[in-house]
């Protein structure tokens, strides 16, 4: 008789188990973080010297300043006409910085100006000045803008002004609850259109070996670009979703799906590549199967 329960208590604990792992349909719940991360160089303009008898009216701490230059960078989250005035200029002391009107008022606070430092953009070291500007674009309560100066040793000569870039482009960083497993989720951000953040044509990472970062190298593959499909990532034992993005308040819903709609071949030794038709260079129909035991070299 203990020997019955015994058996059917590991079934039970087996079935919970299997049960535990394959869900289709339910549903985890998260949330973007109130502030979006820096994101590529989308823009570049090159700046203008600006007059001596028309310099603009900077912070105290920012008005003794030579080789002054400015423009305006088109950023569709400045609201407006989508536009905001910069200055770079090189102060006395043979730094570099840089002031935007965030607020469009025509004026320059000392919140709006920064001095260059070493940049921290994945793609490029030049210096950089970061500002965290107020917005109300979808549900981000702050945006980052990054300006950037190439080559500022050669800014001030007057063979030549200097070309000022900047990210035009942002994602949103958060957290989904999946299964009681706190996952990492981020997200592209369409600016133009008001913060819309569309989890079926955008670029869309879930960190699913459960190491607090999204991995640029599998397996599984924690990061892909969606165009107008669904992308489906292994996270853990199961297989997820991004169903929808709530674009005022950021909530974030995940749907388990069948492993069946893991359509990613990861690239790992030992892995099995599932079986596909082609046509070969002679016109033959073949299957990948045909050449089962052998070494076959796959360009796509």
């Amino acid at each position: 008789m203990k020997s019955k329960l015994s058996t059917l208590a590991l079934a039970l604990l087996l079935w919970s188990a299997v049960t535990a792992v394959a869900q289709p349909g339910t549903l985890y719940r998260g949330r973007l973080d109130p502030a979006a991360l820096a994101t590529g160089i989308m823009g570049g303009v090159r700046l203008e010297r600006v007059e001596h008898g028309k310099l603009p009216v900077l912070p105290a701490s920012f008005s003794r300043a030579s080789s002054v230059y400015t423009d305006e960078i088109e950023w569709s989250a400045a609201g407006r006409d989508g536009k905001i005035r910069v200055v770079v200029a090189e102060a006395v002391s043979g730094k570099w910085f840089a002031c935007a009107d965030l607020d469009g008022d025509s004026k320059y606070q000392i919140e709006e100006c920064g001095y260059f430092v070493p940049g921290k953009q994945e793609d490029s070291s030049d210096p950089e000045v970061r500002f965290s500007v107020p917005s109300r674009v979808g549900p981000f309560r702050r945006l980052p803008l990054v300006l950037m100066l190439p080559a500022v040793g050669d800014a001030g000569k007057d063979a030549g002004y200097p070309k000022l870039t900047y990210t035009g482009s942002v994602y949103a960083r958060g957290a989904v609850d999946i299964a009681g497993q706190r996952t990492l989720i981020t997200m592209g951000v369409s600016l133009s259109k008001g913060g819309l953040v569309d989890p079926r044509n955008t670029t869309v990472g879930l960190d699913g070996n459960g190491n607090g970062k999204i991995d640029g190298n599998g397996p599984p593959l924690e990061s892909s670009v969606a165009e107008n499909e669904d992308l489906v990532f292994k996270v853990g034992n199961r297989y997820v979703t991004v169903k929808s993005v709530d674009p005022a308040t950021g909530d974030v819903v995940v749907e388990e799906r069948s492993a069946s709609d893991y359509i990613t071949i990861d690239r790992v030794i030992g892995g099995t590549i599932p079986n596909f038709t082609f046509t070969d260079f002679d016109g033959r129909e073949r299957k990948l199967s045909d050449f089962a035991g052998k070494y076959v070299l796959l360009d796509f």
